[in-house]
């Protein structure tokens, strides 16, 4: 590891980083299209719309659900939203220079997907060059800061971002953060030293707010800088952020009077219009997302899994945070640049709180979190010079490091390329859901019924088939989740009634659109084109626990087509219950 990270702290370090990085990566040139992908292939390729849409492109490409309630209903006819929707739903992300990039791909290779995937990996070399100039920047030893950025090349959780075509907009945020952050650094050394850092460094951080959200990050590494390694009165410290916040308050004015925003959704938290809610989500998910950050378990499972197991999580996650503790508290307590990279990390988590943990998240996190573990791994004696012999404190700190440094350098690139592989497997499998529907002209007077899916899938299988032009059906609907086994029974010739175990809307991945507010009410009503689904009885935490869905017409009339999802999202034919009969939906997984 010496010599490694002496090696790497030379000139052509940098270049031997960014080649790993991107050999890493190198599966995501296969992966194609898929989930969001298609969505905005409909917008950039100009293609004819299913529903309508509001506004431009570069403001709208990362809408979800749109503000409007005509356009939400369109959305619901269609079934591109699931009959549980938060009636006052929305969603909408303005990222107008990550939609440039897109723009641009469109323009020069609209219909080269390999090329639109390198120009992604080409934003991820740009982010571990970015890391490389702050790391060089900021950590006293070239061999230190070549290990924290060897640690940030090829961590894992970076592999959606560089692979997912949707997912760019955290690449160009960070680099345009990570440029701020450095040019603040430089400007803060002294005036002769930052000449026009200033400058640079704010239009570095209005860019990267105009590029994603996750851009507010960058402010909590300013914020630690100012705390723990600026010098100066307290005031005039606090006097310097002061531009940083009027850009944040006119990016949200703004944000907000365009209509933007998140309300209604069970997986975002509005820090702005539900500051307790999003103190709540805050204590449960920082936990979860420093578990993932330092003990690589991966913060995407909670999302799928019980409320019991959650909490199993989270116990974890608070373990695993009082032994870093104990591992970090000298250099904490006796080095401001160790401070600095723990406050940096914990105070860039906080906005992505307003998301429920997903790996994808950490990148501006990983940059406190390497250079902490960086400078750490020297004092211990991993790199640089080997310290005296220590007493068994150290040496079991000593060993600490080392399981930490194993999980980073050994496992990371290992899992680096396997999550990319679990993405393109995940994506195949909504597109062998989608061959299930015939391609032939009748489906387009039909309504696809599944029993059971993801609210996500049936959109992005609906958009896939709009996109390679095969017939879509005049409506997909789903019924109940994926993932929570149901009782499905036929009190009559028009109507199911469900049950699922344990009510609807049990996992936190079903309630990407619903939040727990307003409850629903036995009694309430929700019309489609094909059904009304009436909520018969609830939880006691106001959940759906029984739904019927009257159809307009008899369940096997010909224009309706049943399908459900097994194990491994594989679709099936599903055959209707006779009257008076009941059936058991088994729970699906992803694999």
């Amino acid at each position: 590891m010496r010599r490694l990270a002496a090696w790497l702290a030379g000139p052509r370090g940098p270049w031997a980083l960014v080649l790993i990085g991107l050999a890493l990566g190198a599966p995501a040139l296969r992966l194609g299209l898929g989930a969001d992908n298609f969505v905005h292939r409909v917008r950039l390729a100009k293609l004819p719309l299913v529903v309508p849409v509001r506004g431009s492109v570069l403001l709208d490409l990362f809408e979800l659900i749109p503000a409007s309630d005509g356009l939400r209903a369109a959305m619901r006819e269609a079934g591109l939203l699931p009959w549980w929707t938060h009636p006052q739903a929305r969603g909408g992300f303005p990222r107008p220079l990550s939609a440039a990039t897109h723009v641009l791909d469109y323009w020069l290779w609209p219909d080269d997907l390999v090329l639109q995937h390198l120009h992604s990996l080409l934003w991820y070399a740009a982010a571990i060059l970015a890391a490389i100039l702050l790391y060089r920047q900021l950590l006293r030893a070239p061999a230190t800061a070549a290990l924290a950025a060897l640690l940030f090349a090829v961590a894992d959780a970076h592999a959606l971002p560089a692979a997912w075509l949707a997912n760019r907009n955290s690449l160009v945020a960070f680099v345009l953060g990570a440029l701020a952050i450095a040019a603040h650094v430089r400007w803060r050394r002294g005036p002769a030293r930052g000449a026009g850092a200033p400058a640079f460094a704010l239009a570095a951080f209005a860019a990267a707010l105009l590029a994603a959200e996750a851009a507010l990050a960058s402010l909590g590494y300013i914020v630690a800088y100012e705390l723990f390694l600026a010098h100066g009165p307290r005031a005039r410290r606090a006097l310097v952020l002061a531009p940083y916040l009027v850009f944040v308050v006119a990016w949200q004015v703004g944000y907000r009077a365009l209509g933007y925003g998140v309300a209604g959704m069970g997986l975002y938290q509005d820090p702005v219009t539900d500051p307790l809610g999003f103190a709540a989500a805050l204590a449960e998910r920082l936990p979860l997302l420093l578990l993932a950050l330092w003990a690589r378990v991966s913060g995407e499972i909670w999302v799928f899994v019980s409320r019991p197991l959650q909490l199993g999580g989270l116990a974890l996650a608070l373990v695993v945070v009082v032994l870093l503790a104990l591992l970090l508290r000298r250099p904490l307590r006796e080095d401001a640049l160790a401070r600095f990279w723990a406050a940096g990390l914990l105070l860039s988590l906080v906005p992505a709180c307003a998301v429920f943990p997903m790996d994808r998240l950490l990148v501006f996190a990983g940059l406190g979190a390497f250079g902490l573990l960086a400078g750490q791994a020297a004092r211990l004696g991993w790199i640089g010079p080997r310290p005296a012999p220590a007493p068994p404190p150290a040496r079991a700190a000593r060993a600490g490091m080392g399981v930490l440094l194993a999980i980073h350098l050994v496992v990371a690139p290992v899992v680096f390329p396997l999550r990319i592989a679990g993405w393109r497997w995940f994506l195949r499998r909504l597109d062998r859901a989608e061959h299930a529907l015939p391609d032939d002209a009748a489906l387009t007077r039909q309504s696809v019924v599944w029993l059971n899916g993801m609210d996500l899938s049936n959109v992005a299988m609906v958009m896939s088939r709009h996109v390679r032009g095969a017939p879509l059906p005049r409506a997909s609907h789903v019924l109940t989740s994926f993932f929570t086994p149901a009782l499905v029974s036929r009190p009559d010739a028009h109507s199911l009634v469900i049950r699922p175990e344990g009510g609807f809307l049990a996992r936190p991945m079903d309630r990407l659109m619903r939040a727990a507010a307003p409850p629903f009410r036995a009694g309430e009503r929700v019309t489609t084109r094909d059904y009304e689904a009436t909520v018969e009885a609830v939880t006691a935490d106001g959940r759906p626990a029984q739904v019927v869905f009257r159809f307009r017409t008899p369940l096997e009339d010909p224009s309706l087509r049943w399908l459900y999802l097994s194990d491994g999202v594989v679709p099936h034919a599903f055959r209707l219950p006779r009257v008076g009969e009941t059936v058991s939906l088994h729970a699906g997984w992803l694999w």
